[in-house]
């Protein structure tokens, strides 16, 4: 046996047969499990034997039986018939050789935005009279609700700065939810609720305060 890497052709698959030109002349394998079309298997062929000449056996005298008269018999040439050849072993495969196949690298994958303590639990928010944590009477509005969905803060009526009094409904802002259910509003300046309670402010003049409910 002699052993011999062949390509799994175009078509083919596990289960399937196909044929292989081998030193012994073509041979029909069959593709195993795990091979590919395209891909490379190991199978072990039968070596090449050389033709051995077929013996002849010679003549004999065959002795004729004790007549008198009876004529000597020739004996005949006698050819040995040529046995039945076996059917030469199938190529056996040994090992399933995978294409390789070179790896992409993925794509860098988006990173996801922090949320606030409060995202998906904006049905807990209280509303109502707000003021800074660190000088409350240097602004303090009141809160409210635009619509039943929560996703709308009117500030006003009840907008104090320092000496400054708004009392208009709203003449503080409104402020939306970066989306439905979010914890996160903005109107330039933006409130991320930290409790139902408290938020802090980004952006404008007192950014990163932090805003508790007063009443």
């Amino acid at each position: 046996m002699q052993q011999m890497q062949v390509t799994v052709p175009a078509g083919i698959g596990p289960g399937m047969p196909f044929t292989v030109l081998t030193p012994a002349g073509q041979m029909q394998v069959v593709c195993p499990e795990g091979a590919v079309a395209g891909g490379q298997m190991v199978v072990n062929v039968p070596a090449v034997q050389s033709a051995q000449p077929m013996p002849i056996v010679q003549p004999t005298m065959m002795a004729a039986p004790p007549v008198a008269s009876a004529p000597i018999i020739m004996g005949a040439t006698v050819v040995e018939q040529p046995m039945a050849m076996a059917a030469p072993p199938q190529p056996q495969v040994m090992a399933v050789v995978q294409p390789q196949m070179h790896m992409m690298a993925a794509p860098p994958q988006p990173q996801a935005m922090a949320r606030a303590p409060m995202e998906g639990r904006v049905e807990e928010i209280q509303l109502g009279c707000y003021g800074q944590q660190g000088a409350p009477c240097c602004w303090l509005m009141s809160l409210s609700w635009k619509d039943s969905d929560r996703t709308v803060i009117t500030a006003g009526p009840g907008c104090f700065c320092c000496c400054c009094i708004g009392c208009c409904p709203g003449c503080c802002g409104q402020f939306k939810a970066t989306e439905k259910g979010s914890a996160i509003f903005k109107n330039g300046e933006t409130w991320t609720f930290q409790s139902p309670t408290s938020f802090i402010m980004t952006g404008g003049m007192a950014s990163g305060e932090t805003y508790r409910k007063m009443c």
